[in-house]
């Protein structure tokens, strides 16, 4: 006998499979789990990784005497993110060599770790353009700052109760800190030469985020909606389960199914599509079946321990909102 799920998961969460016509219940739809084999680069908590933080105290400053200088992380704090809807985002001009610097020169920076494509686009085009004099402090030890900075040319020193701790050249980026938090500069930056930087404040890139998240959340209730388990939940529950979804992502050819794993986890295709193979019930086989953005699969997964029917793989680069069974009832309860 197939492992095959009932009507509630084939058919009437989305009136069966993606192409058919309203009513056609021929084709069970089937759900997947994500392979052990495959090894995606699993982005957790991204979405949230940036709003969610908040500031505490975590350690004393010593100064040259050796007496204690103060908590400067004591006065870190993050001021609620007041979402401004209709925000007008900045835009300045910037060469696709430029934008691709600045983007190269974030990467590994784990403040941007939960930045979208979308927003993306949003921040590389809000970067100004900002020039130094010789000698002019970018940023000054002790006060409240705002701005993220890359040198784009010239030279920066960074110097620390006036003693010089380094420097920094074209492709180097410091200030990240104000991005996040509303808390004293912990060392004074100089121009040691003529410096032209790109820069963003703080404001431009927590709305950004903020607004990113509220549309993508937002877009998720709407598939949610359609979710035949979750039919009866209210909107306050659907944005629970919306905030706890995860973003992953996989190559071509990657399983995020393997048939017969015990499913774990509910699926939204965020972009790319998956095909369905492999596909049996009730000892029937059936044509391969095509999932595209905005569609989802393994829903019964979060509240279900059952194998999975078929295996999905990825036709191309795709992006998926993943919920899990333990985020699910950690955010919900128990169905």
């Amino acid at each position: 006998m197939g492992n095959c799920h009932n009507s509630d998961d084939a058919t009437a969460s989305r009136e069966g499979p993606p192409g058919a016509t309203s009513g056609d219940t021929s084709k069970p739809r089937f759900v997947s789990q994500e392979s052990n084999a495959a090894l995606p680069n699993i982005r957790r908590g991204g979405r949230e990784s940036v709003l969610d933080i908040t500031g505490k105290p975590v350690s004393k400053t010593v100064d040259k005497s050796g007496k204690v200088a103060g908590t400067r992380l004591a006065n870190i704090f993050m001021s609620p993110v007041q979402i401004e809807e209709n925000y007008v985002y900045p835009k300045f001009e910037k060469t696709e060599e430029e934008k691709e610097i600045i983007k190269a020169t974030i990467a590994d920076n784990f403040i941007f770790g939960g930045v979208s494509k979308e927003e993306m686009v949003l921040l590389l085009d809000a970067f100004e353009m900002h020039v130094a004099d010789v000698g002019t402090n970018i940023i000054t030890e002790g006060e409240v700052g705002d701005y993220f900075y890359i040198i784009k040319g010239g030279r920066v020193e960074f110097t620390v109760q006036s003693e010089l701790v380094g420097e920094a050249g074209p492709g180097k980026a410091f200030g990240d800190l104000a991005l996040l938090y509303d808390c004293p500069r912990a060392a004074t930056c100089v121009a040691s030469e003529e410096c032209t930087l790109w820069r963003v404040d703080q404001k431009t890139f927590r709305q950004i985020l903020a607004n990113g998240r509220l549309s993508g959340d937002r877009e998720i209730i709407e598939v949610l909606r359609k979710v035949k388990i979750l039919e009866s939940l209210s909107d306050e529950y659907l944005a629970k389960i919306a905030s706890a979804t995860v973003t992953k992502t996989f190559k071509k050819g990657d399983y995020l199914i393997r048939k017969g794993d015990i499913g774990m986890e509910f699926f939204i295709l965020k972009d790319g599509t998956v095909t369905v193979k492999d596909i049996e019930a009730g000892g029937q086989a059936y044509a391969d079946q095509v999932y595209k953005e905005g569609e989802f699969f393994g829903e019964r997964a979060i509240v279900m321990d059952e194998p999975r029917a078929a295996n999905i793989i990825a036709n191309e680069d795709c992006t998926t909102l993943t919920l899990s069974r333990e985020d699910f009832l950690h955010s919900v309860g128990p169905l």
